[in-house]
């Protein structure tokens, strides 16, 4: 059986997708037949040891869609796995079985967050990519029930398959170049609206706490307002690699991510294997991932967010009952499984 798995994806900074289609390729049995779809200006060492096929595509705006229309690539494989629903065409190629990840819908669920041509995006050409494809695979439940209510998708195509991490709790300090001293409460992820941030800005400046409040991530879209906030404790770093990241969340004094939806939330689990006690919302896939090793809060009350933010950092003794379940917790993900069980998502359309 030959699997080609389309990388295209891993032209950007490593985040949720580009961690998950990185670690699936990673973790694959080097026995399974896989071919790597790459385009010219992408390397990676999850590449090495791989078959691949390159590509040689101008990038522009839009480009990979109107690439798909006017000159689809047409491999040649038993299983073609898009590992995000973007495909390098339109039509499925004959001959092949189409497997699709799809990690969350949060342009259609939350519509009001994104810009018209994600939108548009998402209600046609995913809708149209997802009707052709042989199986679905769902990061959570969660996920997994948004794709048969707003997608229309049988039940029976889907197959839930979560994610994991490979980030570890460090005693290394943080690097002296952040110029972060003290305490601080820690969250990570992109800068943008379903993440909630403004409410937890809000919470944390009405608690007047001397632990900083630290924001890990990239700018993402209509954040303004994030930004514009004037606090000395308050600090941004941007982006930030792997290394250092495990780097910040064990030496945390708690980890806070209180999005409004999430298709898994790696960052709950990156949190929980680095020894750091978490509160996240108890919305979509966040439940499914932190199980009782965490604290919940509602995502949309500023209060909520304040008062388990105030009784985390003041109760050490459930700081430390949180972490030893939060270890626990994370050890029930593995990247080993993910690959485990999408190998058998390979094998099952093969076999149709």
């Amino acid at each position: 059986m030959e699997v080609l798995v389309d990388c295209d994806i891993l032209r950007n900074k490593k985040t949720g997708v580009e961690i998950y289609t990185y670690n699936l390729i990673k973790y694959m049995p080097k026995s399974i037949d896989l071919i790597l779809l790459r385009n010219k200006d992408i390397e990676d060492s999850c590449f090495n040891g791989r078959k691949q096929i390159i590509t040689k595509r101008i990038r522009f705006p839009l480009s990979r869609f109107i690439h798909s229309i006017l000159l689809p690539v047409k491999p040649k494989s038993d299983v073609i796995h898009l590992p995000t629903p973007t495909a390098p065409f339109w039509k499925k190629p004959k001959g092949s079985k189409l497997v699709v990840t799809v990690h969350d819908l949060t342009p259609l669920k939350f519509a009001e967050h994104h810009n018209l041509r994600r939108r548009i995006y998402f209600k046609f050409i995913v809708k149209h990519l997802l009707k052709q494809a042989d199986r679905i695979i769902a990061d959570s439940k969660s996920t997994k029930e948004d794709l048969i209510e707003l997608m229309g998708i049988s039940r029976s195509k889907i197959k839930v398959v979560y994610l994991s991490s490979s980030i570890k709790y460090t005693k290394s300090k943080l690097p002296a170049k952040y110029r972060i001293d003290g305490e601080y409460i820690l969250y990570v992820g992109t800068v943008e609206p379903r993440k909630n941030l403004v409410r937890l800005l809000e919470a944390y400046e009405q608690l007047k706490l001397t632990e900083k409040l630290v924001i890990v991530g990239a700018s993402g879209w209509k954040n303004k307002e994030v930004y514009r906030r004037k606090n000395k404790n308050i600090i941004f770093t941007g982006y930030v690699p792997n290394d250092d990241l495990a780097k910040f969340y064990s030496n945390a004094k708690i980890f806070i991510y209180p999005s409004i939806y999430e298709g898994f939330g790696i960052p709950i689990l990156e949190a929980m294997r680095c020894k750091c006690p978490v509160i996240t919302s108890n919305a979509s896939s966040m439940p499914e991932v932190g199980g009782d090793a965490v604290s919940y809060v509602n995502p949309n009350d500023v209060s909520d967010i304040k008062e388990k933010m105030k009784k985390l950092l003041a109760d050490k003794m459930l700081r430390e009952k949180l972490i030893k379940k939060g270890v626990k917790q994370a050890n029930k993900f593995s990247w080993h499984k993910c690959a485990k069980e999408t190998l058998n998502v390979y094998e099952e359309v093969n076999k149709k």
